[in-house]
């Protein structure tokens, strides 16, 4: 063999082993697409995990939405590296505290607007006008507003017991994360008065 044939056959070879790196390349391409996701994908991730959603459900929600072909084990990950978990935590902390401040504000309100119609009754009764003021009136309102305040303490101790009860009980049960979110997000819902 020439020194011409001994190189073409070399550059064969060669040829010949790059093709069939490319098609294993090619092939674990194709198993194993390596996918970069964005900081936005992890955002969104982010913002699904502490609405409550499974790790599975926010894979599957973004695959669809993206075209994608993530793994819960990818957004458990992004989860335990980030804290999600903790902020998770937090949040429910926030909505319990702030079924607790709503209750508060409602009870000062009624007792607000007692105080102010007593106020006027009083008044009224200093400039005698009104002819249809009865004094059991007023002191059956002055009664009303000083068991209310008395009652108050009392009503937001039983708030904060009820919200800790609320929360051990979801911790005990064994259901899953999303479930207890969308009972605190229902039972907030109607605290509110939204439904």
């Amino acid at each position: 063999m020439s020194k011409d044939e001994d190189r073409r056959e070399a550059t064969a070879l060669t040829d010949d082993r790059r093709e069939t790196i490319r098609a294993a390349v090619t092939q674990d391409q194709e198993k194993h697409p390596a996918q970069k996701y964005t900081l936005a994908d992890k955002q969104e991730a982010m913002e699904l995990f502490l609405k409550g959603y499974s790790y599975s459900d926010i894979a599957t929600k973004l695959n669809e939405r993206y075209d994608y072909t993530m793994h819960q084990r990818t957004i458990q990950s992004w989860s335990n590296r980030m804290g999600w978990g903790e902020m998770r935590q937090e949040i429910e902390h926030d909505l319990v505290a702030e079924s607790k401040d709503r209750v508060v504000a409602s009870l000062k309100k009624q007792l607000s607007e007692i105080e102010e119609v007593r106020q006027e009754f009083l008044e009224r009764m200093r400039n005698k006008s009104g002819a249809q003021l009865r004094a059991h009136e007023f002191a059956k309102l002055t009664d009303m507003l000083n068991k209310l305040q008395g009652v108050q303490e009392e009503k937001e101790e039983l708030v904060a017991h009820i919200n800790e009860c609320i929360q051990r009980a979801l911790a005990d049960l064994n259901i899953p994360r999303s479930k207890k979110h969308e009972f605190l997000r229902r039972y907030i819902s109607l605290l509110k008065g939204e439904d």
